[in-house]
């Protein structure tokens, strides 16, 4: 792959090339010279075409790397980060009801806090707030989705 330096000086070479070619148009009026010289301008117009293109080509390219490694190292801290979290019921009453809390060994408590179990599959940790709900329950609600938990405490 040409680096972005060479494709740069290939394209200021190209152009001090087509700028000479047109000025040695101007010094000759003879049409055979005329026609080769308009035949070189074509040409090197062509090549520089072709440069720009392969130089917007290799920075789009070169961004969407930049963008694939950030996600990839995203992705490495977050398989590290989620393997301190467990899956589990807030509450015994209510099995199915279920949120990702902090493991005992890593500081966590069964009080919580919990995080929206939506969110966390996507890579995201997100605190369930939790609020009083109807008959002595207690609705814990995800700020970014929207999920709601409803459980006994």
């Amino acid at each position: 792959m040409v680096s972005l330096t060479g494709i740069t000086a290939a394209l200021t070479s190209v152009k001090t090339a087509i700028d000479i070619s047109k000025g040695i148009a101007l010094l000759r009026q003879d049409w055979e010279i005329q026609e080769r010289l308009n035949e070189i301008n074509r040409s090197l117009s062509a090549a520089y075409s072709e440069l720009l293109s392969g130089q917007r080509e290799q920075a789009a390219l070169s961004e969407e790397n930049e963008a694939l490694k950030k996600e990839v190292a995203r992705l490495k801290a977050w398989d590290g980060e989620k393997e301190r979290y467990v899956l589990q019921a807030p509450s015994v009453h209510v099995p199915s009801a279920v949120a990702y809390r902090l493991k005992d060994e890593c500081g966590g408590s069964e009080e919580g806090p919990w995080l929206c179990p939506t969110c966390f599959d996507d890579g995201i940790r997100s605190f369930l707030q939790p609020r009083e709900g109807p008959r002595r329950t207690t609705i814990a609600k995800c700020p970014r989705c929207s999920t709601e938990l409803q459980y006994y405490e």
